[in-house]
């Protein structure tokens, strides 16, 4: 009897290896160096691989070894694989003096590698290691194919559909920080169209096709539903992304989507929206037939266009011709609105700093907000602000924000400011060091044209402080026939905005602000039971709550009010906490204390710094109520004040500026606030 010892085997938490970022005769051929010794021995080492790696051979460089002279009989035995990469091999006596197989372990993809202390050559000599170095040699793709995806434990929460130029971007500069900075999100999966429609496998009669029905496998077309004729129609590359989504909500667990490009890259289902102006009759008709929708990527049951004619998603209106519509929403999708690398990376770049510029001192940028509310003539006036009376039940906006979130002048702007809106979001203007969040009722034009308008691109200087957009403009977000629309030139620009909400065609006052008052109320108002901070879940969520309802208008609005943006991206702001003195207390006036007389009428006022601060908030008045300010700061920090703003000795050195000056000998009150950076 032969009698063969098990010996344990324990996957180590940390690596040997040393990686050299060197390349052979070949481009794209790197290796990784490898030295194990008898400390090591019998153990499985996890050596972490780059992702787009291909592991073509090891290379033994240094081998020492004993041979035991006595030949074993002629049995060998070989390393026993489990499906279950976390389990120990069940042998450790091998052929070769080494075995490794590849894995992707959540987000990252490893070269399980093990050395056994005991091997046997091909003579059936016993071979005992004592050391061995070697070299990994594997192979980089600039493109990966989704048929080199063979998770043990597939989860892609998060999946992106690009081309082969952008491909390497995201994976390189998007996908690992979308991991860790979101902990929605553990694995991002990353394909080409090219992959999805290479393949093969998601054509109209494959498993998720739209010819296959619930009884044939596939859930999402029920019986009776599928497709029987104009098979072409549901095989374009469009339908096979749909398709492809469909098996990774079931397979992969996915749940948001980024369709990363514009319609160059990825190309948008155009979609037929009937709808008439005036509600429950049928005058005031539009039919446009081609606009684009994400939604069709998005809600995943049906195939969208049963009557097998050329206009897609056609919705019932005044006896129309319709399709049997999904108006529920399967993924959160997102569209990167660029065709170029060079706006890529722009756009990665303003999303980084929405998020990881929380940690940079930027002031209370997020607590501030641009609402332009606008009549149905187009000017600014309280009429959306504070709801109306007639056919349609009015959006009542100002009760949608929290109460801790400061709005200019606590309402909608008045059109003055509104014609100046640039300057709010620079911060340039006095009180404000940047505008977070724009919403925006009303005419395209007005927000962004060639000729005018109040927020384009080359009037906006706010690199650290990307905005967030909403807008109800017509056209605004036009993404089906055009690669220069407002959106796509507020995205792709640097200094503008990393996220947007807008039209593919037309947008209806009242009709569209009252989606929009329910974008507002999911994202802001906490007593909801749905509340989220999820931008494009906040935007589904308006939509799916009142639908599509009867009247035709609504119907459009759901189809061509489309997010652009990260679709997992949650909305940020700092907590302005009211501090009193027991965090923070004056220290003096001018070096006195309390009921100090001045004879300067720019004084120093100095109070105890608060730790995790972005800046302080300074008011004098009057009465001791607050109710008669003659100063009200609310930015005092370095930025703002470089001459007037001191830190000496952990304590706040703050000299009144002479634009604020005070009447000397007479009686004020002060007091002063801190705003903590802490992100909800």
């Amino acid at each position: 009897m032969i009698l063969i010892t098990l010996i344990s085997i324990f996957i180590l938490s940390f690596t040997i290896v040393t990686p050299i970022n060197t390349k052979s005769t070949k481009e794209n051929r790197h290796y990784i160096l490898v030295s194990v010794n008898q400390n090591n021995l019998d153990e499985v080492q996890m050596i972490e691989i780059p992702q787009e790696a291909i592991v073509t051979s090891v290379q033994i460089l240094d081998w020492n070894y004993e041979v035991e002279e006595e030949l074993k009989p002629s049995v060998r035995f070989y390393p026993t694989y489990y499906e279950n990469p976390d389990l120990s091999f069940s042998n450790i006596i091998h052929e070769q003096p080494y075995d490794y197989e590849i894995l992707k372990k959540g987000k990252k993809k490893y070269m399980r590698l093990f050395v056994p202390s005991e091997s046997y050559s091909d003579d059936y000599h016993k071979i005992t290691t004592t050391e061995l170095t070697a070299k990994i040699y594997y192979e980089t793709k600039t493109s990966y194919s989704i048929l080199d995806y063979n998770p043990q434990n597939p989860d892609y929460e998060y999946v992106i559909v690009t081309n082969e130029s952008f491909w390497p971007i995201f994976n390189q500069d998007f996908k690992s920080w979308k991991q860790t900075s979101d902990d929605k999100i553990n694995n991002i999966l990353i394909v080409n169209v090219s992959d999805i429609t290479g393949w093969g496998n998601f054509t109209v009669n494959s498993t998720y096709g739209d010819g296959t029905n619930t009884s044939g496998g596939n859930h999402w077309i029920p019986d009776g539903k599928e497709v029987t004729s104009s098979f072409s129609l549901f095989n374009d590359t469009q339908a096979q992304i749909r398709n492809f989504l469909r098996h990774c909500y079931d397979t992969y667990n996915t749940r948001y989507v980024l369709l990363g490009g514009n319609k160059n890259v990825v190309p948008p289902r155009l979609v037929c929206s009937y709808a008439v102006g005036s509600c429950g009759s049928c005058t005031d008709w539009d039919n446009d037939t081609s606009h684009a929708s994400d939604m069709y990527y998005e809600c995943l049951d049906y195939n969208m266009n049963n009557n097998t004619n050329s206009y897609w998603m056609e919705n019932e209106c005044c006896g129309t011709t319709w399709d049997e519509i999904d108006w529920g929403y399967d993924l959160y999708v997102g569209r990167v609105l660029v065709g170029t690398t060079e706006k890529l990376y722009n756009w990665i770049n303003k999303t980084k700093e929405y998020i990881d510029g929380n940690a940079n001192d930027k002031g209370n940028y997020l607590d501030n907000f641009i609402v332009a509310c606008k009549n149905s003539g187009n000017s600014i006036s309280n009429q959306t602000w504070t709801g109306w009376t007639g056919s349609y039940f009015g959006p009542d906006i100002g009760d949608e924000f929290s109460t801790n979130q400061s709005i200019v002048n606590n309402q909608n702007i008045t059109q003055a400011q509104w014609s100046v809106m640039n300057e709010y979001v620079n911060g340039s203007q006095s009180g404000y060091d940047g505008i977070h969040l724009i919403y925006h009722t009303g005419h395209g034009g007005t927000l962004y044209s060639s000729d005018g308008g109040c927020f384009r691109p080359y009037q906006v200087n706010n690199t650290d402080t990307p905005t967030f957009v909403y807008t109800e403009g017509c056209n605004s977000g036009d993404f089906g026939t055009d690669v220069d629309s407002r959106t796509e030139r507020w995205m792709e620009y640097p200094e503008c905005s990393q996220g947007i909400i807008s039209n593919s065609a037309f947008g209806w006052f009242v009709a569209s602000t009252y989606y929009g008052e329910l974008f507002l109320q999911e994202l802001f108002n906490s007593t909801l039971g749905n509340y989220t901070t999820t931008f494009s879940e906040a935007n589904q969520k308006a939509k799916e709550r009142y639908g599509h309802a009867a009247d035709c208008v609504w119907g459009m609005i759901v189809k061509e009010t489309n997010y652009f943006g990260d679709p997992a991206l949650d909305y940020q702001w700092y907590s302005p906490t009211s501090n009193d003195s027991s965090n923070i207390s004056f220290i003096d006036i001018n070096g006195g204390g309390n009921q100090t007389i001045i004879d300067n009428p720019t004084p120093i006022f100095n109070w105890t710094a608060v730790g995790n601060t972005s800046q302080y908030w300074l008011q004098v008045a009057t009465n001791s109520s607050f109710t008669t300010l003659v100063v009200n700061i609310s930015n005092v920090c370095e930025a703002f004040y470089p001459s007037e703003f001191q830190v000496i000795n952990g304590n706040i050195s703050f000299t009144l500026p002479t634009s604020d000056s005070l009447t000397i000998f007479t009686k004020y009150y002060c007091r002063v606030k801190a705003y903590a950076k802490t992100v909800r």
